[in-house]
Formats: C-alpha cells, structure tokens, sequence
C-alpha cells in the first residue's frame, strides 16, 4: 500500500486499531528495506536479472572500444506539454545482463549504448524515461536508463527484429508518460518553497522521488503538520500553478549560482560545476546570478537540478497534497499528485463532502446504513490530506450523532415500558404476571419493566416479553412462590416457541431468542406454563 499508492503507514496503523487488527511493523520494515533494494535495481527483468556496468565495463567502452560519452544533452529538447522528435542516433554497443558486450542485439535484457540519447536517466529523485529504439523492422523496448560514468545505458528488449553496433537507430521518448513526470516533479520544486513558507523556517531537503503518478518529498521537521500547516502549503503551490510562473532553467558556475539568496539545495549533495539552474518565477536565472542578494528573488524557488522541467508551472494545472506522515529521526514526508489526478482528488473530496452534508440531515436506519459506507469510503479515498481529516472528523459527527439518538431512542423505549407495566401492576390478579411490551424493547428495556412490577407487585412472580432485533424474556419469582414455580423453567417455556431458551437462577432467569416473529406465542406459552404452576 505504501510502496505503489504512498498510502502511509501512520494511517494504517490507526485504521487497524479501530478495527482491532495488529499489524506487523517489523515485517513492515522487512518489506520497506526489499522495496528499496527494488528501487534501486529497477532494471530487473521478468526473469530476475539485473543489468548494469561497473568500473571494468566502462572501462572497455573508453579505451578499448573508443566509444566517446554519450551527448545526452538531447534530453532536454521537447515540448514539455508532452512531445518531442524522434531523434536520430548511432549504436555503440549493446551488453548483455552477464556485463558482456556483443556486435549485435541479444534475447532478454540488455543494454544499448548510443552515440547521444533523448532518455533522461534515473537520477535526483526523477524516475527513467520510458520510450523506444528502432531501425527498420527492428524494434527495442526502453524499460529503464541509468547514466554510468559519461554512458547512459538504455536497459530493455529486443521486441522484433536485430540491431547491430553501428546502425543509425532512431529513439522516440515516451513525451506524454514525461509531460507527467516533469509535473510532479517541477511541483516539487513549488512544493518545497510552499513548505518554507508555510513551516516560517527552512527544512532541508531529505530526498525525492518524482514518477508520472505523483511526486513525494522527504524533508527535516521535528514534528507534524497541523490542518492549517497543510492547508497553507497545498495553497501555497496552487498559488505559484495559477501566477502562472515561467520556469527558467540555466547553467552556472556553481560558485556564482551558490549566492543566488533564495537558492534551496540538498543537503550533503555533491553538485558538477558549472550546475544546472533551475528557477521557478522571476525574470530568468542569469538576471538573478548578476544582482543574487536582490531580494524580489525571495518569492520563488531556486534549486539545483538536472532534471526534466514543464515550462510554466500552469502546467502542472492543479497539486492536491495527499498525506504526511514521520518516518523518524526528524524526517517528514509528503506525497503529492497534480494535474487530472490532482483534480480527481478535489472532485473526489467534494462529491464525499456533499454526502456527508446529505447524510447529516439523515434519520434511524437510513443513517446508520449511509454512516457504514461513507466510513468506508472515506478510508480508503485518495483526496488532499486536509479534506481527509474534514471528512473523517465528518464521518465521526455521524457516529455521535447515530449514538446520540439510540440514547435518546433507549431512553424513550425505557419510558414507554415502564408505564406499560405500571398499567399492569394496577391491574394485576392472581399470582403472576405476564407481559408482552408493545414497545421495540431490547434486554435492558424489558428490565426496566420488571424492576417496576417487582416493585409494585412484588409478591407476584413477574415474566416480560420484548420484542426487537431478537425475542428477549426476562422472569422474577419472589421467595414466596419459589416452592410453585421456577423461573428458568419458565423462560425457557415462553421461549420455547421462538426457537430460544434462557438461563439463570430458580428465583431470576432470562433468555433470548434469534427469531421474534412467534413473540405473541411466546406469551401465551408463558401464561399457559404460569397458571399450570400457580
């Protein structure tokens, strides 16, 4: 749940508690360290092989081969709304998954390495482009690309046809899945800024992870995030999408770049020089690197970054932050969406929100059935995180309100009875009595009737009848009739006709019954088994 949704282990844990579930954290913690591992050999293929190059393979490639480093400059030319053109390269070398090059394309996994490459390669927290090679009838599928060294290897299979080292090839990124990517990850950038803001100190950087579902953002905080604190920074990046910013990206000595004031980098990081530039609002990036400390640069964001960028931020055309959770030692994290998936989770919020609002002016069994799907509902639905604590707080009115009106309910029911066995004991003859209550009674209302007879008649043996989800029988005998009549036996007669039986003490027994239906048989069997005794 969290590895493929980024649903949060915090709200795990609570949900199972509520509903009396433990849950497993160190096989949690397990499963989290293996979906690192994954993570970071995300070249693995369906057969469990991995491809990559060390030292010695890249090694063969610069001196023995004479394959100059990939110009992938290339990666940053396209249309960021999500088109690009196919771009025209030579084949280098092709590596199989045991590190051994080939003078032809192979089965299975492998790596194609080009004279100049469109794919962006894993790195800074943004995931691999995905896309295609080809060269007439020959076709290769792009599943991952990792840079090692000055090589960007483009991991993948042969799905038709045969490439040989030296053929022109043409590569065709997937535009449309990176349009996304460069969303999420450009948002990022926004979100990190937003939080800035919103927190009223700096918290560094603590890693990323930017993909074409949703961006997440690992950050140094002490503590939660309040309602308000999350409010203000899920605002604080709509409000920079809606400016409608412009997204300046620019090499610089990292030297000069290092003065720009509102410059954010990742703690620990080690950056190339010159360094990649990337501004988010203001006039451009080389304005800022030749007056750095002007202080109308403070409302954007600047960062170092050698990733993929949309253009304007308007783009990203909406950011919904959807959870933020601890994951110690003084980190947060937070998951975000934007775009259409941004906008479901606001639709998703206000269709719940409006059901919510219905459901209030609800009553008896139509609330009770609508407060057991929306809780449902609201658990699992991806919407900003700010809604979710709205709703559940919603979701948890219904509840109280729900317990609210049993109480008052039992407390008319408890009413109701006793005055039906008030009107009994006042016309009460012979030596017992048996009553049947009109009223929907459940056990303790029944003994709300019997604690009144036993108080008004209270030489008389006394059974109740009550009638609600089950048959319920509850009979007193007083000492003076306990030599006649045993109440245990006498539960069990009247149940007897509902298919239930009671238990207890000669002198107070009591007993339920699954079927209510025969309840008015059940009362004639009490009276019948009483006058038989008494």
């Amino acid at each position: 749940m969290y590895d493929t949704f980024g649903f949060p282990i915090d709200l795990t844990l609570l949900m199972c508690e509520e509903k009396g579930f433990a849950v497993d954290e160190e096989g949690y913690k397990k499963e989290m360290e293996e979906a690192k591992k994954r993570s970071k050999e995300s070249s693995t293929f369906k057969d469990g092989a991995v491809i990559e190059m060390t030292a010695d393979q890249v090694d063969q490639l610069k001196n023995k081969k004479a394959v100059p480093p990939t110009d992938d400059s290339f990666k940053y030319t396209w249309t960021s709304t999500g088109s690009g053109d196919a771009l025209p390269a030579t084949l280098k070398a092709v590596m199989d998954a045991k590190k051994v090059f080939h003078d032809a394309s192979v089965d299975g996994l492998q790596g194609l390495v080009l004279s100049c490459s469109a794919f962006y390669a894993e790195a800074g927290g943004q995931v691999a482009d995905l896309g295609t090679i080809s060269a007439g009838d020959a076709t290769f599928t792009v599943h991952d690309v990792k840079k090692f060294g000055p090589y960007v290897l483009h991991i993948g299979e042969c799905t038709s046809g045969t490439f040989t080292v030296g053929q022109e090839v043409s590569q065709q990124v997937d535009y449309v899945r990176r349009a996304n990517i460069a969303k999420n990850h450009t948002s990022t950038h926004m979100l990190n800024l937003a939080l800035r803001d919103a927190l009223g100190q700096n918290c560094d950087q603590r890693g990323s992870l930017n993909d074409d579902e949703k961006l997440r953002f690992d950050f140094a905080y002490g503590k939660p995030l309040t309602e308000a604190e999350l409010e203000a920074t899920q605002a604080g990046v709509n409000q920079q999408i809606q400016d409608g910013l412009l997204v300046h990206c620019q090499e610089a000595s990292l030297e000069l770049a290092r003065e720009i004031g509102p410059l954010r980098a990742v703690f620990g990081e080690q950056y190339p020089d010159p360094v990649r530039v990337v501004a988010i609002g203001g006039t451009s990036v080389q304005d800022m690197l030749e007056a750095p400390k002007d202080d109308k640069w403070k409302p954007f964001s600047v960062e170092f970054c050698g990733g993929t960028h949309i253009a304007n931020a308007k783009e990203a055309e909406h950011f919904a932050l959807i959870s933020e959770e601890g994951l110690g030692r003084g980190v947060r994290r937070v998951v975000g969406a934007t775009g259409a998936k941004a906008k479901e989770a606001f639709e998703k919020a206000a269709e719940l929100s409006a059901r919510l609002e219905a459901a209030a002016k609800l009553q008896g069994g139509e609330l009770t059935a609508e407060a057991n799907e929306l809780t449902k509902l609201v658990e699992v639905a991806t919407v900003p995180a700010v809604d979710k604590k709205k709703l559940m707080a919603g979701v948890t009115g219904l509840k109280k309100k729900l317990v609210d009106a049993q109480k008052g309910d039992a407390a008319a029911a408890g009413a109701a009875a006793k005055a039906e066995a008030e009107a009994w004991a006042a016309s009460a003859t012979g030596d017992y009595v048996v009553g049947l209550l009109q009223v929907g009674a459940d056990n303790k209302v029944v003994e709300e009737a019997v604690k009144v007879l036993t108080t008004s008649v209270p030489e008389k043996a006394v059974l109740v009848l009550g009638k609600g989800k089950t048959a319920n029988a509850l009979a007193v005998v007083p000492p003076g009739l306990a030599s006649k009549i045993d109440a245990k036996e006498w539960v069990n007669a009247a149940l007897a006709p509902c298919g239930g039986k009671g238990g207890g003490k000669s002198a107070r027994a009591q007993g339920a019954a699954r079927d209510p239906s025969s309840i008015e048989k059940a009362e004639v069997a009490a009276k019948e088994y009483a006058a038989g005794k008494l």
